[in-house]
């Protein structure tokens, strides 16, 4: 399931919604990334993506942001609608090939959506 390359995806660019989201929301954990999802009332799925300098310098981190980002862009069909998800990359995702990561999330996603 992937979507047309014109298709956007909606993020959450809000503080106090993030960390509403990584606080209260349903955490699942990856050898690549932690998630944490929440429904809301809006048709609407929405993303975000968390890179603490742990990861690297400014350089390594917004590559890993472009990765995931893309990797969401493909599998939002996944994701189901009305809900927000905060991803939270680990260390190990710098090795990680993209086809493996993108099989992940949308694993992940697949499951939330039960």
């Amino acid at each position: 399931m992937t979507v047309s390359r014109s298709q956007k995806v909606q993020t959450i660019s809000s503080s106090d919604e993030i960390r509403t989201i990584t606080r209260k929301g349903k955490k699942i954990q990856t050898d690549w990334f932690r998630l944490a999802h929440q429904p809301k009332r809006e048709v609407r799925a929405r993303f975000a993506v968390i890179a603490s300098r742990r990861l690297g310098n400014a350089v390594v981190r917004n590559r890993i942001k472009r990765r995931v980002r893309e990797i969401m862009r493909r599998s939002v069909a996944f994701l189901s609608s009305g809900s927000d998800a905060v991803i939270i990359p680990q260390p190990t995702i710098l090795n990680e090939k993209f086809d493996t990561l993108r099989l992940a999330v949308e694993k992940v996603l697949s499951t939330l959506s039960k």
